[in-house]
């Protein structure tokens, strides 16, 4: 009878870890950490933006709370995923907030560098327009463990909501 039920709880846990291990679960682990503020994308999140010489200490502090707040709001929905053998793509449509046209397409009276990124922070805090993007994110197995490829720079700038304009 024990060897049984170890048999049987063996099983689950073979089957639960290769539930876990597909192309869509891979995708939507990868989402999530945008969306739990995963320590790996503050991370990255803070070394971009403290790398920028035109922004002050305090308006990096608010351009980093403004991205925690857009990542923890984005929005997902996998549509489709097609696997070739050791490759495999996840097709995702996301919902994200659009700070391109403030970013890039605005121009602002002023030309103080200091006095544009406030305004520019100032209306990216209450920026309500969103934009929905398609996403084709390419995995491949390795080791028997779907692994995510890079993404473009263009997939990274759509997450963030900076793409276009």
């Amino acid at each position: 009878m024990k060897k049984l039920l170890y048999l049987i709880i063996s099983l689950l846990f073979i089957g639960c870890s290769n539930i876990s291990n597909t192309p869509t679960n891979k995708v939507e682990d990868f989402f999530s950490k945008y969306q739990m503020l995963d320590s790996e994308v503050i991370t990255e999140l803070e070394n971009s933006i403290n790398s920028d010489v035109n922004l002050n200490e305090e308006d990096k502090k608010e351009y980093i709370n403004i991205m925690k707040n857009h990542y923890q709001n984005l929005k997902y929905e996998i549509k489709d995923e097609v696997i070739d053998g050791d490759t495999a793509t996840v097709t995702v449509l996301i919902e994200v907030l659009d700070y391109s046209k403030i970013l890039y397409g605005e121009e602002y009276d002023n030309n103080d560098l200091k006095v544009i990124n406030k305004e520019r922070l100032k209306k990216m805090k209450d920026n309500k327009e969103k934009v929905y993007y398609t996403l084709e994110i390419n995995l491949s197995l390795i080791d028997k463990e779907w692994r995510i490829n890079d993404l473009s720079d263009t997939d990274y700038l759509k997450i963030s909501g900076l793409y276009g304009y």
